[in-house]
């Protein structure tokens, strides 16, 4: 009985033994990898009509090394250029046109996420009403005529009165024919056109890294302008104005010239009397030897030899009117020659302006000095003339010479004869002269330093003559 008893035990352990042993074996859990989870900022992109870039931003939560965004939409013709970075998705949209609404649902993926959307709703185009064109009964638009500015040379002119100065337009020139083959015979057919090509110049010039707007080219007020296009002598034209406004919205208002046809001037005595060969000096013997030459009939030359032995050639040939109320001479200056370079190596512009009895000289574009030509028009004097001031005083010219103008400094190059000066008749006949090309010339220069007072806003000099272009 002892025997049986202790086997029965000995089972019942080995038992607990066995289980105690398999439960420390037992495999232990594994956690459970959290699946991606992709958010979006917004889920609606709204977008102007005129279109542009965008974005949405996106976050990708517990992401999965090697796996990417990607995006997929219903093919279209507006949106495009979908670009993906580690935080943002980017596209463009292109501008409506149509004047109804628009969207776009695009989806964006991510592996082992849920997808998420968003939509591009683009706003439909403005409405924008035709632009009904009529004459303005206060303007007033026609050819002036033929006029040489130091600045342009000769060009023709446009008057325009009745305009105020808070009122902007545009000004332009079409030909007869043209007016009737393109434009239809219509003043707003030829403004429409006038209008889209000079916006499509505009995206040209953009692209060309020369910007500009419509405020760029607008003009205001009365005045008489250079005409915007070189005109050929025979041709009949139309010149107009039509109000429009910095953002290039025409206003309705314009206003037409009567047909003009631009003539070739046939040369007067009186004029043709300048021509030639000329001695000037002033009494001190001080002066030069110059030729004068036609540049426009009845209106201007070209004079060269003024400071000779500065230059080559003759010197550079600037211009000269003609004054039809005294047959004479009217000197002026000139701001726009070119460039020289002075004996230090720097390049400087070239310009001929007067001196004043204030002993400064003066830029802007004004009358030096008048020549009156004796009555057998073989002898002339010249005098300064007296220009009125911005402050309300006056300078009279005493000389009038070549100046230097630098970027730290102003130069002259020899001393000039002072006024009056006598001009006396060499030769009637007009000879054939070479233009100096100035740039590139070491020409000795004396520093005027900083005694230039052209420079001050407080002084400018006020053009005398009887025309004025703004």
């Amino acid at each position: 009985m002892l025997m049986r008893t202790n086997v029965l035990l000995s089972a019942v352990g080995v038992a607990a033994m066995m289980l105690s042993l398999s439960s420390c074996q037992k495999d232990p859990v594994q956690p459970e990898t959290p699946s991606p989870v992709l958010t979006l900022e917004k889920a609606s992109v709204p977008v102007t009509a005129e279109g542009g870039q965008y974005s949405v931003n996106y976050e990708v939560s517990d992401p999965v090394e090697g796996s990417e965004v990607s995006v997929a939409y219903p093919e279209n013709d507006w949106v495009s250029g979908f670009a993906v970075s580690k935080t943002s998705i980017t596209f463009n949209v292109a501008a409506n046109e149509e004047q109804t609404t628009r969207s776009l649902e695009v989806t964006v993926s991510y592996p082992g996420a849920d997808d998420a959307k968003f939509t591009i709703s683009q706003d439909a185009a403005e409405v924008v009403e035709p632009v009904e064109y009529k004459v303005n009964p206060n303007w007033n638009v026609s050819y002036y005529g033929k006029f040489t500015s130091p600045s342009y040379g000769l060009v023709d002119v446009i008057e325009v009165t009745g305009v105020t100065d808070a009122e902007t337009y545009y000004l332009g020139v079409v030909s007869v024919d043209d007016f009737n083959e393109i434009d239809g015979g219509s003043f707003a057919n030829c403004i429409e056109r006038t209008i889209n090509n000079e916006n499509s110049m505009m995206a040209m010039a953009e692209l060309f890294g020369t910007p500009y707007t419509w405020e760029d080219i607008l003009l205001n007020g009365s005045a008489q302008w250079v005409c915007p296009e070189d005109l050929e002598v025979g041709t009949d034209y139309y010149t107009f104005i039509f109000g429009i406004d910095a953002n290039g919205t025409p206003s309705g208002d314009y206003a037409a010239s009567e047909v003009f046809t631009p003539e070739e001037v046939e040369a007067s005595d009186e004029y043709n009397r300048w021509i030639g060969s000329w001695r000037i000096e002033d009494a001190n013997g001080v002066g030069y030897d110059i030729e004068i030459k036609s540049y426009s009939a009845n209106e201007s030359y070209l004079m060269s030899g003024w400071e000779a032995d500065v230059f080559n050639n003759g010197g550079p040939e600037i211009i000269v009117n003609f004054d039809s109320s005294t047959n004479g001479l009217a000197f002026i200056s000139n701001e726009n020659i070119g460039k020289v370079t002075i004996s230090t190596g720097e390049q400087v512009d070239l310009g001929f302006y007067g001196t004043g009895d204030d002993g400064y000289f003066y830029t802007s574009e004004y009358i030096i000095a008048s020549a009156v030509p004796s009555a057998d028009g073989n002898s002339a004097e010249v005098t300064g003339n007296t220009l009125s001031l911005s402050d309300g005083s006056t300078v009279t010219m005493i000389s009038m010479q070549y100046f230097g103008l630098g970027a730290t400094s102003n130069y002259s190059f020899s001393d000039a004869p002072v006024f009056p000066l006598t001009m006396t008749r060499v030769s009637s006949e007009e000879t054939t002269s070479v233009k100096s090309n100035a740039y590139g010339r070491a020409i000795k220069a004396v520093d005027l330093g900083s005694a230039d007072k052209a420079f001050s806003a407080t002084k400018t000099a006020v053009s005398a003559s009887a025309k004025t272009l703004r």
